[in-house]
């Protein structure tokens, strides 16, 4: 099972947000919309998706079904 996690971006950085799998970076986006449908196109079945607000706290989380 992959953990992927959309999280906003350090202050400094070109993008506002990225996608993280596991821990470990995968993409950036400008939007959170757009970062969300990335990690959806990766994930597999039984595969999380979190959804980080800009306080960092998780506001929304799922498991892809098939």
């Amino acid at each position: 099972m992959t953990r992927y996690n959309i999280m906003p971006t350090a202050r400094g950085e070109p993008y506002d947000w990225k996608v993280e799998a596991n821990g470990r970076k995968t993409s950036s986006h400008r939007t959170q919309q757009n970062a969300v449908d990335a990690a959806r196109r990766r994930a597999a079945p039984g595969d999380e998706i979190n959804i980080h607000g800009t306080g960092g706290r998780v506001r929304d989380s799922w498991t892809v079904r098939a």
